[in-house]
């Protein structure tokens, strides 16, 4: 839904449509950015809290797994199935795709 749309039904100020207006960003989905998702995998991994745990890295087959998945959401849907694959990981170092199974939000909601 655009944004005007939502000022429409009074569920988004008008005032910040004109603020958002002065300097408009197009952000495209991350499915179409696969270059992209290498480089957000290793940020999410260094940057997962770790308390003695040691250094966890994608496998070769996991990257491309990430890469082929169809995001249907942004970057955090991303952070999530690295975050998830972090903890079922357990001991091993390596993520491989089994980690990331299922991958994307509306998958795991299916679980639920």
């Amino acid at each position: 839904m655009r944004l005007l749309d939502l000022v429409q039904v009074k569920q988004f100020r008008l005032d910040f449509c004109y603020r958002l207006a002065i300097f408009p960003i197009a952000v495209p989905p991350l499915r179409n950015g696969t270059e992209d998702i290498r480089a957000l995998a290793e940020h999410f991994l260094e940057n997962y809290p770790q308390t003695e745990v040691p250094a966890r890295h994608l496998t070769a087959t996991a990257l491309q797994s990430l890469q082929k998945a169809a995001w249907a959401r942004n970057v955090r849907e991303l952070q999530h199935a690295i975050e998830r694959a972090f903890i079922l990981a357990g001991n091993d170092l390596r993520l491989t795709p089994e980690h990331f199974q299922p991958i994307g939000a509306s998958s795991l909601l299916r679980e639920i």
